[in-house]
């Protein structure tokens, strides 16, 4: 959520700064890919995640046995 806010906040500051819409168009279709290829890069790995979330919510004298 932190990069999807600091990326409207650049767009924001973007629009202010460029008279040209086509311009700021392009931007913002760059934003949306780049965060679709994120969740697409964290959808593959979601297995990776969840297995690390597990250890993370493990007793720590288990994780201290292995």
């Amino acid at each position: 959520m932190t990069r999807i806010r600091e990326q409207v906040e650049l767009i924001k500051e973007q629009s202010v700064l460029s008279n040209d819409p086509s311009t700021l168009s392009m931007r913002i279709d760059e934003v949306g890919s780049s965060l679709n290829s994120t969740t697409q890069w964290m959808r593959d790995r979601q297995d990776v995640f969840g297995k690390i979330e597990a250890m993370m919510e493990e007793p720590h004298g288990r994780m201290m046995a292995e």
